[in-house]
């Protein structure tokens, strides 16, 4: 006689990459991408196939969470909708400095400026 088999499912925490990706609604080689961050996605190999605890899997994820930039945030709000929409208005260039002035003369023109007479 077989006995029942009523061993508990050792895996039932843990999805594959396919279905991993299919419930965050990604590709499989984002998924793959994830794995190999500086903080990547934890995973287990087994037999080849890598499979993701689903409790670790959240957590990873929920530490990726990022909230909105308060200045930003601060700063759209004092803006009208009309703003928001269009890009701010480029400010006029700088005037050369003297340096860059200087730089352009030809050499003759800065020998002059400075006394120097090449023909002496």
């Amino acid at each position: 006689m077989n006995a029942p088999n009523t061993a508990p499912n050792m895996l039932q925490d843990y999805i594959d990459r396919p279905e991993l990706a299919r419930q965050w609604n990604v590709s499989e080689r984002t998924i793959s991408n994830y794995e190999r961050l500086a903080d990547g996605l934890p995973y287990t190999e087994l037999g080849g196939k890598h499979l993701y605890c689903i409790p670790t899997a959240l957590a990873w994820l929920r530490r990726r969470e990022r909230s909105p930039n308060p200045t930003n945030a601060a700063r759209s709000a004092t803006r009208t909708p009309t703003q928001v929409l269009h890009k701010p208005a480029r400010r006029a260039r700088r005037k050369p400095s003297q340096n860059a002035t200087s730089a352009a003369m030809t050499k003759s023109e800065r020998d002059g400026e400075m006394g120097i007479n090449p023909g002496e």
